[in-house]
């Protein structure tokens, strides 16, 4: 693996996995298209697995900024498709790693949009974590 591709080296330097580091950017976006995919099918899993899933979409904003011109063109087809089917198979509520968490990293539903939807066809396992979550901040979803 070479650290000559800016985004690995973001991707190292932020403490990822060994495999998301080897997989870069195109990994990430492989990942992401999965999750839009599971998020728009039905998503079964918890509240845990759906923040990591989401989280690889925080290291896409992060590593697209400083990935290479020609990694950018080429993905870019591919990334706003998957944010394109996420969007249609979710829907907006508050942050799934909550209030407290998203005022300490300055998150907003503008800005880390991902952080702030959820899939329309939750799986019980994360509807469950997710009507706890808003409980225990005092929101709704």
């Amino acid at each position: 693996m070479t650290l000559h591709d800016p985004a690995r080296r973001l991707l190292v330097e932020r403490g990822a996995a060994e495999h998301v580091v080897k997989g870069g950017l195109e990994g990430l976006v492989t990942a992401w298209e999965q999750t839009a995919l599971a998020a728009q099918r039905g998503y079964a899993q918890g509240l845990e697995d759906w923040r990591d899933d989401v989280d690889a979409r925080q290291l896409i904003d992060l590593a697209w900024k400083v990935a290479l011109p020609a990694q950018r063109k080429s993905l870019k087809p591919r990334l706003e498709a998957a944010d394109a089917r996420f969007w249609k198979a979710c829907e907006a509520g508050a942050c799934t790693w909550g209030a407290t968490v998203a005022a300490r990293e300055s998150w907003s539903a503008a800005t880390h949009w991902w952080y702030f939807l959820a899939p329309k066809k939750a799986g019980r396992a994360l509807a469950q974590d997710l009507a706890a979550l808003a409980s225990a901040t005092g929101g709704s979803r």
